[in-house]
Order: C-alpha cells, then sequence, then structure tokens
C-alpha cells in the first residue's frame, strides 16, 4: 500500500508546530492584555519589514514563521490576521479516494489543500504530480474529477470512469466530453482529417 509518512510525519507535524506556536503567541498576547491592564497588542508581537528597491516589492508582516504581503503596512497586517485565522480554522485531516488501482491523496498545508493521484502500490514521499487548488470541496472534486481521467484508459465506459465523480454537473460534463473526444477520433480515422477538421464535422460546420 502507498504509504502517508511524508504527511503524517514531518510535514504534518511541522504544520501542528506552525499553529501550536501561532496559537501560543495569540494567547500570550491575551494575558498580556487582560491580565496585567497594558496597552499591548497583537500588534506589538508583528514584525513588518518594508519594501527593498530591486528586491522586495512589497510590505510583509511577520507572526511568528506565518507571514503575508501587502502593498503597505496596514495591508499587510491585515492579511496576516486574515491567514492566521483561517490557519486556525477548520481540519487538517487528509482524504483518501480510491479508484480502479488509483488513488487521490487529498491534504491540506498552511497555503490550502492540495491534492495527487499515484497509483496503488507505490510509495515513497510525494514529490511531484501535486496540484494546489485551495478550499476543501473543490479540491476533492478536482482529484475526483482528474482521478477518473486517470482510470480511463483501464475501464471500458467513461460511465465507469466517472463512478468517482460525486459532483453531478462534473460527472455529466466528463462523460459528454469523453464521447465526443471519441467520435472525433473515429471521424479522423476513417476520413483522415486532423483534429480541427474532425471536430468541424462533429459539429456539423463541415462536411
Amino acid at each position: 500500500m502507498w504509504t502517508l509518512e511524508p504527511l503524517t510525519g514531518e510535514q504534518i507535524a511541522e504544520f501542528k508546530h506552525r499553529i501550536a506556536r501561532a496559537k501560543r503567541e495569540l494567547a500570550q498576547t491575551k494575558q498580556i492584555n487582560e491580565g496585567n491592564g497594558t496597552d499591548m497588542k497583537l500588534t506589538d508581537y508583528i514584525t513588518v519589514v518594508p519594501p527593498m528597491k530591486h528586491f522586495r516589492q512589497f510590505w510583509t508582516a511577520k507572526l511568528g514563521e506565518i507571514e503575508a504581503t501587502g502593498s503597505d503596512r496596514e495591508e499587510a497586517t491585515s492579511t496576516l490576521f486574515i491567514d492566521i485565522k483561517t490557519i486556525l480554522s477548520g481540519d487538517y485531516i487528509p482524504v483518501m479516494i480510491f479508484h480502479h488501482g488509483y488513488v487521490a491523496l487529498v491534504w491540506r498545508e498552511l497555503a490550502g489543500w492540495s491534492y495527487t493521484i499515484r497509483r496503488c502500490g507505490e510509495s515513497g514521499p510525494v514529490m511531484s504530480n501535486i496540484h494546489c487548488i485551495g478550499a476543501k470541496e473543490p479540491t476533492e472534486d478536482h482529484a475526483r474529477l482528474h482521478l477518473a481521467q486517470f482510470v480511463l484508459d483501464d475501464v471500458k465506459h467513461p460511465e465507469e470512469a466517472a463512478g468517482v465523480i460525486t459532483n453531478e454537473a462534473d460527472r455529466r460534463d466528463f462523460i459528454a466530453h469523453i464521447h465526443r473526444d471519441r467520435e472525433v477520433q473515429r471521424i479522423m480515422a476513417e476520413r483522415g482529417a486532423d483534429w480541427h477538421q474532425a471536430s468541424l464535422i462533429f459539429d456539423g460546420l463541415q462536411e
């Protein structure tokens, strides 16, 4: 079976470490504000780096190991707050989707949700074929659609390959697209036409 060592080991541990550090720093700031009545604010713990001509075009705001950029100090700081809130919300539980000898792994990093597809039985770290989408739901939708494309050569009917696609519109479009491609390929073989000509013939725009 395909191991998840790169995700459940160093990578996930690093994500958890960054999140825990950010939580500690936020908690420390709250204690300072509420405990001793000082005027300390979260912004007092943020390091702001100004732009540098030819090297760095944007302002950068940092809190621990988390950083964000902006066109000015305020935008960089505001973006950092949004990123911290996003990082501390939701879950980091990966999803595995199996389909006809392939597996799609969907996981979350600080930058968002990503996925990759491997053949079942492959092992080792995930170093390539990584697609970063963003939010969890669209990432899983993309992974399912891509997984259907992977198994297409191993199954007889597009409908069978599309069985893994849970989004109804995606499944319908996938099946229609594959049927169209196969008909265009048939026309190419029968008439010696190129793809463009065969597509025009299929669409009824050329005899």
